[in-house]
């Protein structure tokens, strides 16, 4: 049976951060996630960059916490990142263990196609934020930086469009993008747009990120509501407790709100984006004043870091779901 490698390397991207009281945010079964807007594409031959506005791309095993993520703009250009984690590895100088990353950008070259469901480019440009090879100690973490895995020694990438016939693609990607063993009832097309490091012989899927974004949504949502309910309900709980929780429902949001503005930044063009920006600078000055506004009745109480996440978290919500019309 094929290994759904997509699924569990979603449920990577759901784990939500935690932040604390009155800070503004920063500035089924199946390979079909995220590629329903792919796999309508247009099949006369014609591909573009602009065919890739929606999608990320990412290169994993499925097994372990590493993975190669990277989304392609419209001219070409590229930006992603590379993240392992062995946090068993650790002493007394990093007992949190040792983080591998590299955060790297880059340009591609224009797609030459090949036949009718593949096309080729090349790298013709690649930075990295850090000189891959170096490392530092931080927060009791080991960061050792590295090149970004998948798209090392990269001489030719192949695209493979929604539709491309399984059995015409190398076992090579196929291993990679979980159709190691094919059954010919259930597999026949590729539904989703890959690239192949045809070098390395590695496989990249893709995913929609607006529809990976709706998916989350629902996820804190359902998280959030366990959140408000015991806040409500538990009597059993002291002030420090719904203080934290209260930190958690506003964090939950937060973390939210920032993936989905990610997001937009990727899918939205520059003039609705410049609005945007605008209009969301003003909104978190609106947030910070009313949450102050909100603190300042309990003059530093114990009740107060609850008053002022609850406020966080309520407007930050509702700024989710405005901005969520944006994805339709």
């Amino acid at each position: 049976m094929k290994t759904n490698i997509l699924i569990q390397f979603l449920a990577g991207v759901l784990i939500l951060s935690t932040s604390g009281c009155c800070h503004s945010p920063a500035d089924g079964e199946g390979r079909t996630d995220g590629s329903s807007e792919a796999a309508a594409a247009d099949h006369t031959g014609s591909l573009s960059f602009s065919d890739f506005r929606r999608l990320r791309f990412t290169f994993t095993s499925g097994a372990g916490a590493w993975a190669t993520t990277f989304t392609i703009n419209e001219d070409g250009s590229f930006s992603g990142e590379y993240r392992d984690s062995d946090m068993g590895s650790n002493t007394l100088e990093y007992p949190g263990g040792i983080a591998y990353q590299c955060t790297f950008s880059g340009q591609f070259s224009q797609p030459e196609k090949v036949d009718d469901n593949t096309w080729a480019m090349q790298i013709e440009a690649m930075e990295y934020a850090r000189e891959s090879g170096t490392e530092e100690i931080r927060d009791g973490i080991r960061y050792i930086y590295s090149d970004a895995y998948g798209l090392e020694n990269a001489d030719n990438i192949l695209i493979y469009r929604p539709g491309t016939p399984l059995g015409e693609l190398p076992e090579g990607f196929l291993s990679w993008v979980g159709y190691s063993t094919l059954n010919s009832e259930e597999d026949t097309e590729l539904p989703f747009y890959a690239l192949y490091n045809e070098n390395m012989q590695y496989g990249f899927m893709s995913y929609d990120i607006a529809e990976n974004l709706r998916d989350t949504l629902s996820s804190t949502e359902s998280r959030t509501a366990r959140l408000e309910d015991s806040i409500e309900n538990d009597v059993a709980l002291s002030q420090d407790d719904l203080n934290a929780l209260s930190a958690d429902l506003y964090a939950a949001w937060d973390a939210l709100l920032n993936q989905l503005w990610e997001v937009l930044q990727q899918i939205l063009d520059e003039d609705t984006m410049e609005i945007l920006t605008l209009e969301e600078r003003a909104w978190i000055v609106e947030k910070e004043q009313a949450v102050k506004d909100a603190a300042a009745s309990y003059d530093g109480g114990s009740v107060t870091a609850l008053v002022c996440n609850l406020k966080a978290a309520d407007m930050t919500r509702e700024r989710v779901y405005e901005l969520m019309e944006y994805l339709e």
